[in-house]
């Protein structure tokens, strides 16, 4: 089974110590089993993350957000593929309406359900809650009960609870004291927090109570995780199960004067959780970096047997010929819109971007983004701008650049690096022509994505 937590922030996992009371399902996995607490994802947006879980694949090999694509294309093979052709039964279930058959994420899945996009609107405008008429964990029980007990299966969630737009909840233990619904609800009426960027972010009281009401969502989504595991034990039994939790990017609370996470490879964005539970898998703490896409090998190591030569490690010793981990960010699906029918196209990236009016080139938000991590150190590529090199180790919030005092450091990520920006088709400079089919526009537009 595995769950993903969309837009979850490693440290809001109370299991990772910097808050208290979050996600108690999350830290009673956590305690029986394996905590990793340097696992970085391949992009800080939906689409081609969850692309890079699913295939094992990095951004530049997939494509997915990069030049235009936008669709999984068919030809890769998935891990829901891999485990139906091993005999696994596969069942997915997204409260996200990009993760979903509309970009092709649904591949090589027996039963597919996703929330509707155009329904969830719909469900705004009502002023009704969308994954309430979802009901994700109904969903998984259903299927539970109909499905053939025969067959191993293979059980994927998506839960979009900490996601913005955040909820103002009747009661939300991690609010700042003092702060009233009232005033939360305003904060919340004042800031856009896709766009509430730069010069336009909120000040420092405003941020912290945006904090709180994600923190909110946060354990809202993991009392989900709780009612799935016992919904999932009620039918299976947990000994035989692999159970992974982990997110598809995280989220900014002014790092870097950003909120939300585009635009973004810093860690604020990438930082996500990984809780792994199983048979043969011993509780523990796993320091080393890891990238959240080779939960595939593992997975498939786990149950078949193959592919474990990419398998995650099990414990803190040295592993031999590790390759470094790769995030990307793109602007190119963003770029341009040529809607059906339309004579003209639609700008809707660069520099004129509505989003990032308020932002200068010193804030390092436009162009392309790849980050090369070999831990402790990162090395950032920039399209626009200088790179720049950190050490995660003393400097885990990327505020000092150390690229001109120890340039030698970066000399051997540059490879990969060089490698990435080839098959990206980053070396170019800007991206050409992009035409995005109009239901996928408009869940982009709609979750934030685009203007």
């Amino acid at each position: 089974m595995l769950i993903v937590v969309d837009t979850l922030r490693a440290d809001a996992v109370s299991a990772y110590g910097s808050v208290e009371g979050t996600t108690p399902a999350i830290d009673d996995l956590a305690a029986r089993g394996l905590r990793y607490t340097l696992a970085f994802a391949p992009s800080s947006w939906t689409l081609p993350s969850h692309a890079s879980l699913l295939t094992g694949l990095r951004p530049d090999q997939h494509g997915v957000g990069l030049a235009g694509t936008n669709v999984l294309p068919a030809a890769v093979e998935t891990l829901a593929e891999s485990l139906r052709d091993a005999g696994y039964e596969t069942a997915g279930f997204s409260e996200n309406s990009l993760v979903a058959p509309l970009t092709g994420l649904d591949q090589g899945f027996d039963t597919y359900d996703s929330i509707n996009g155009f329904e969830t609107a719909e469900s705004v405008r009502r002023g009704t809650n969308p994954f309430v008429d979802f009901d994700v964990v109904g969903r998984v029980s259903r299927w539970l009960r109909t499905r053939e007990n025969t067959r191993p299966y293979f059980l994927f969630v998506n839960l979009y609870d900490a996601h913005d737009p955040y909820e103002v909840r009747e009661t939300n233990a991690h609010l700042p004291t003092g702060v009233s619904r009232d005033h939360a609800e305003a904060v919340i009426a004042n800031y856009s927090v896709p766009e509430a960027l730069c010069g336009r972010l909120p000040a420092p009281e405003e941020i912290a109570i945006l904090r709180g009401l994600y923190l909110g969502d946060v354990a809202a989504a993991d009392r989900k995780v709780g009612e799935i595991l016992r919904t999932v034990d009620a039918y299976s039994n947990s000994r035989d199960r692999f159970t992974i939790v982990t997110s598809d990017h995280g989220e900014h609370f002014g790092e870097h004067r950003l909120l939300g996470h585009r635009f973004s490879i810093r860690n604020a964005a990438l930082s996500v959780p990984l809780v792994v539970t199983g048979p043969a898998i011993r509780p523990g703490v796993v320091d080393r970096a890891v990238a959240m896409q080779d939960l595939y090998g593992s997975i498939l190591c786990w149950t078949t047997s193959t592919e474990c030569d990419r398998a995650l490690p099990t414990e803190n010793a040295p592993m031999e010929g590790q390759r470094p981990i790769v995030s990307v960010w793109s602007d190119e699906f963003r770029l341009r819109w040529v809607p059906e029918g339309a004579k003209g196209e639609f700008s809707l990236g660069g520099d004129e971007d509505h989003a990032r009016r308020a932002c200068s080139a010193e804030d390092r938000v436009f162009g392309r983004m790849v980050s090369v991590i070999d831990h402790p150190t990162k090395l950032i590529w920039y399209d626009r701008y200088t790179p720049s090199l950190h050490d995660l180790s003393w400097d885990p919030a990327e505020l000092s650049n150390i690229i001109e005092v120890e340039p030698r450091r970066a000399e051997p990520l540059e490879a990969l690096l060089g490698e990435v920006l080839e098959g990206a088709g980053m070396q170019g400079g800007a991206a050409g022509r992009l035409e995005v089919e109009g239901p996928i526009q408009t869940e982009l537009r709609r979750l934030g994505y685009i203007d």
